[in-house]
């Protein structure tokens, strides 16, 4: 299912150390062939500091213990270059260890940066220096280090653009530690930038937005609320704009949150009219199969389409991971698959209906005559009156005949009531189960 894989339309949208993951899962499923994506994380790690990374796939890659001359080379000038940025920041580096020194921090960034100055001698160069440290710790893969003095340098920047690179890159960092909860806080509050923020030019802040999208599908689909996060996001009009412009292969997602959520019925129904107004530039399986049961009512091909889902879903590096937790995606039962994707109300009654329909030899539209004959009981019991003899259909509440079936009803025999109720019921049998039946209940009379 390497047709669907969204990752050519995901990877140009996040940072390159956040695609690291998504090759990772696609050498695992094996969707492409493996020097290929060995090849694709050479070509990432060409613009990181992760060189001993790169020497170790090279190895693997051409199967050698040797390297080029170039990494080698490389290697010492990172080396060299941490060693440098490591000294420019030592003094505020020294000062943020201080536990009771950072206490004297206030929210003020100018008195923290006055108060730096006076009281140890720590001014803007040395601020700089500690985000090219924490930036160039972020590129050589030490995450852990780098969002700490990103966090730091957020407090005591007074540069917005500055501030609000250093925000992407702290959550990046959390990120790829996994740690949810930090990252979701971090996230809201790049949200809440971008959309006060006073861009340059709209398609700039829309870009802020499709990124921003882009970086918390790994967030809301490992965080327990996530689902219903990211159609928060997602759904906003400006983000839902966004999405419908630049990035339509996000519908993937925000199609799947909805229907494991059974709390948005109403914009789930505004939804579909997005799924079929941009059908031209964006269609999978998912849509696909939303289009099926929501529009063309084509449960043939629901069915069809739940196939295809079920790789699309365990071939996605987002939507496998809600699938490990809840959805069963089996298309043995669609029954049961609409269930676990939260279907539980009309679509599962639609498919019950139809799945039942066709193990009658009749054809759809009579299965449900039959089934309603079933439902003939005798007045005299539902009213507990054993004297009356009377015939008649249960719609819900207990239904009394006319006067002029009373009347009938009263001079028909106990052998006429249950000759009628013996031909009520072989309705719904075959007929040799009929005609062992009439052979019992004659021989009872007998």
């Amino acid at each position: 299912m390497a047709e669907y894989d969204l990752t050519p339309w995901m990877a140009p949208n996040l940072d390159r150390h956040l695609v690291f993951p998504l090759l990772e899962f696609l050498q695992e499923r094996q969707l492409y062939d493996d020097n290929h994506i060995l090849k694709a994380k050479i070509n990432l790690l060409n613009n990181t500091n992760m060189v001993d990374y790169a020497m170790d796939i090279h190895k693997t890659l051409y199967h050698t213990e040797d390297v080029p001359q170039d990494m080698v080379e490389r290697r010492a000038d990172v080396v060299a270059r941490l060693k440098s940025l490591e000294d420019s920041a030592a003094p505020l580096v020294a000062f943020l260890q201080n536990h009771a020194a950072v206490q004297e921090l206030r929210a003020d960034k100018h008195y923290n940066l006055q108060m730096l100055n006076d009281k140890y001698h720590i001014g803007a160069a040395q601020i700089e220096a500690l985000y090219q440290y924490a930036k160039f710790q972020f590129e050589c893969g030490s995450y852990s280090g780098a969002a700490d003095y990103l966090y730091q340098y957020r407090a005591l920047c007074t540069n917005s653009e500055r501030s609000l690179n250093a925000l992407w890159g702290k959550l990046a960092a959390e990120v790829l530690m996994q740690n949810w909860d930090i990252a979701l806080e971090e996230l809201n509050l790049l949200k809440e930038i971008i959309d006060s923020k006073n861009f340059s030019s709209p398609i700039n802040q829309v870009q802020s937005r499709i990124w921003l999208m882009h970086w918390s599908l790994f967030i809301f689909f490992n965080h327990d609320n996530g689902r219903t996060q990211i159609i928060d996001l997602f759904n906003q009009d400006k983000y839902l704009n966004a999405i419908q412009t630049s990035a339509p292969h996000l519908l993937r997602y925000l199609a799947t949150a909805f229907m494991v959520n059974k709390r948005r019925r109403p914009q789930f129904r505004d939804f579909i009219k997005v799924i079929l107004q941009e059908q031209n530039s964006y269609k999978d399986p998912i849509t696909e199969f939303l289009a099926c049961v929501y529009v063309n009512y084509d449960f043939d091909g629901a069915q069809k389409k739940m196939r295809e889902c079920e790789e699309v879903i365990l071939n996605d590096p987002f939507l496998v991971q809600k699938q490990k937790r809840r959805i069963s995606c089996n298309a043995d039962d669609p029954v049961g698959f609409a269930s676990n994707l939260g279907l539980k109300d009309e679509l599962s009654i639609q498919l019950n209906r139809y799945h039942e329909s066709r193990s009658y030899d009749a054809s759809a539209s009579e299965a449900p005559k039959s089934t309603r004959a079933a439902t003939v009981i005798k007045k005299s019991e539902s009213e507990g009156k054993p004297d009356l003899n009377c015939v008649t259909t249960r719609t819900g509440k207990r239904s009394r005949p006319c006067s002029w079936k009373r009347r009938k009803c009263k001079k028909q025999k106990q052998s006429t009531v249950e000759d009628d109720d013996l031909n009520i019921q072989c309705k719904l049998l075959p007929n040799n189960t009929y005609c062992m039946l009439a052979n019992q209940q004659h021989g009872n009379t007998n």
